[in-house]
């Protein structure tokens, strides 16, 4: 394992992970194989017992860094209670508003042209002080320091955690293992989106109507809406990995990050724009095919079968919460 701030970018990924599962998060993430949706009965049972607000976010950060700290004082290591890697994202001051045909032709997806409104509230990202400490290891310090801080899995490469950041996780925001209402819920509303309902009838129809819509649109080859988008999320992580490589290479190699007149990478404006018009013809053919109205109210009705089957131990579950 490389030395230096690679348990810090750990540890702001896999509670950038965390956030997200709970609402509570930005930054480039691959886009969900379904539509945004509307909350379903199933998920408001979630955010009833697990709803973060953004000052919830800020307190529990601070909590879960104090409690990392405390237990890697304890492993004999000092590390620094840091949170300018947790933040909330506000949608509400984007304009145009995400989800709108004004955003998708502005901006496409959000990827290669992601809105300056989209932003990380919370505190000002900056460097974090465990970089130095880190940085100033041995080589055997930093793996015994690693698997103090994330457990055996985070020394191969593994994406799941352990170590200290796993305990502060389970005690701030709760250990899903050990908690078989919120693992059967989450279980089943994943279900539900990956394997139910887009074999329901219903979806079936409406996704063949907007496949046909986006083969005369000139985008052809896609079956179903999520694929548009996850196309585009591919080439935007192409496209950075070419960016990493040429940094790689060293700024001596020829080509090697190279900027435009606007100050962003070469090649980056031309995969905006093709993103813009697949999204926009996205957009236009869900509107016409009538596909996420179709979504919604299919995966409303399959979570409430779930809600109306396991009503009395969900009530028990979030008054427990409270």
């Amino acid at each position: 394992m490389a030395r230096g701030a690679v348990p810090a970018a750990r540890v702001a990924a896999a509670m950038a992970l965390l956030l997200a599962a709970t609402g509570c998060a930005g930054g480039d993430q691959s886009p969900s194989a379904t539509p945004a949706p509307a909350t379903g009965p199933a998920e408001a049972y979630l955010e009833a017992a697990l709803g973060f607000t953004a000052d919830d976010v800020a307190a529990a950060a601070l909590r879960a860094e104090e409690l990392i700290a405390a237990c890697m004082a304890k492993e004999g290591f000092e590390y620094v209670p840091d949170v300018s890697g947790y933040g909330l994202t506000d949608l509400s001051e984007v304009e145009p508003p995400p989800g709108t045909r004004e955003f998708a032709a502005q901006f496409g997806y959000g990827f290669a042209a992601l809105p300056e409104g989209m932003v990380t509230r919370g505190p000002a990202q900056g460097a974090n002080p465990n970089d130095a400490i880190t940085a100033a290891m041995s080589e055997e310090e930093h793996e015994t320091y690693t698997r103090a801080l994330f457990g055996d899995v985070a020394l191969e490469g593994a994406d799941e955690s352990g170590g200290c950041f796993e305990e502060a996780r389970a005690q701030v925001w709760g250990d899903r293992e050990t908690d078989p209402v919120r693992t059967a819920l989450e279980d089943e509303i994943a279900r539900i989106d990956a394997e139910v309902a887009p074999q329901d009838p219903a979806v079936v129809e409406a996704a063949s109507v907007w496949a046909a819509c986006m083969a005369d649109a000139g985008f052809p080859g896609f079956a179903h809406p999520w694929q548009a988008e996850q196309a585009a999320w591919d080439r935007w992580v192409a496209f950075n990995e070419g960016l990493a490589a040429d940094a790689a290479a060293g700024a001596g190699a020829e080509g090697a990050g190279a900027l435009t007149d606007d100050g962003v990478p070469a090649g980056q404006a031309e995969l905006a724009a093709a993103e813009v018009a697949l999204a926009t013809a996205d957009w236009d053919c869900r509107e016409e095919s009538d596909y996420d109205a179709v979504w919604r109210e299919v995966r409303s009705r399959l979570q409430q079968e779930y809600v109306d089957a396991h009503r009395d131990e969900l009530d028990a579950w979030v008054e427990a919460h409270a």
